[in-house]
């Protein structure tokens, strides 16, 4: 009797842990890589919810009223020091907009948008690694990890989430806020909730409060920007991408066939269009295996390849006939 009591307490314990245990944000699972495509759904804004450890965010009912794509590369502007880690440069091809980031292995800076960066406005938005509690102030406000647990969205729950909120404000000057030369409009007041699942790179979800003063007819004014985005095609169910994955794929860009090589077995092997819609998945035989992509029309898509309930590998292809 005294060891079943025991046992059950040990269990309590163990599930206790389970439970408390925080996902951490690293460089290496958070810092955006060159040549990354993210299909992104916007949404009627949503209260972010409560802050604190193993929260519950249900967003599963959100309907998209938007598609944004954005898509990642290179880029020569650099933050705070010339031994960046990475230079990238994430583009907003929506609404026209660019993006800079420098990251390093313990930070990563960057800035709103390229207007900002003109105007010298750097921040630093993340600090790795980053963990429940962490704060960091920068030259437009702060960021801090204050929540982790389970989100759900239209295509499933995510458990191991990170959100960081952020809250910044910047002075609008000239044509910017419908001014004048250097004429001073008035500040800038933005609240941003970001959702991170580790090694996905961009948030998977984010709430924007964003208010933004105009100058229209000599009165100043407050243009309100109040929506939900979401990470569409993340896969369901998987908490998170692993970099198990030992093979190749080829060629890339393809004229319709596509070759996977595999070290070890792979489960499925799926193509996804940047809708997020899966058009083809299909269960290798071997650890070679080819997919034809004839009838898909030129563009770009997604190569997801599963081991168990794991997508070990996510690839973007060129389909160019």
């Amino acid at each position: 009797m005294k060891i079943s009591k025991i046992l059950c307490l040990v269990s309590l314990v163990l599930i206790g842990n389970i439970c408390s245990a925080q996902p951490v944000l690293t460089y290496s699972n958070n810092a955006y890589q060159v040549g990354e495509l993210f299909s992104v759904l916007k949404c009627n804004y949503q209260n972010p919810g409560l802050n604190g450890a193993n929260q519950l965010w249900n967003f599963s009912s959100v309907t998209p009223i938007d598609t944004q794509i954005w898509t990642t590369q290179a880029t020569t502007i650099s933050f705070a020091s010339s031994s960046a880690a990475l230079n990238i440069e994430l583009f907003d091809s929506t609404n026209i907009r660019k993006y800079y980031y420098s990251f390093f292995n313990d930070s990563a800076y960057g800035h709103s948008d390229e207007i900002l960066c003109v105007e010298g406005y750097v921040s630093t938005p993340l600090k790795y690694p980053f963990a429940l509690g962490d704060l960091y102030y920068n030259v437009c406000g702060f960021s801090t990890y204050d929540a982790f647990g389970t989100l759900q969205l239209p295509q499933g729950t995510f458990n191991n989430v990170v959100r960081i909120k952020s809250i910044s404000s910047s002075s609008v000057r000239g044509i910017l806020g419908g001014g004048i030369n250097n004429e001073f409009i008035g500040y800038t007041h933005d609240t941003t909730y970001f959702w991170y699942l580790p090694n996905t790179h961009f948030p998977i979800a984010k709430s924007i409060n964003l208010w933004f003063p105009h100058k229209v007819s000599g009165i100043v004014v407050y243009y309100i920007t109040k929506n939900f985005y979401y990470l569409n095609g993340v896969a369901t169910s998987v908490s998170e991408i692993t970099p198990e994955f030992k093979g190749n794929i080829y060629p890339n860009p393809t004229n319709g066939s596509l070759t996977i090589n595999s070290r070890t077995e792979l489960k499925k092997i799926e193509i996804v269009a940047i809708t997020g819609q899966v058009l083809l998945s299909e269960v290798p035989t071997n650890v070679s295996h080819t997919l034809q992509l004839d009838n898909f029309a030129n563009g770009i898509y997604f190569v997801n390849l599963y081991q168990n309930n794991c997508i070990v590998k996510r690839e973007k292809v060129v389909l160019n006939k």
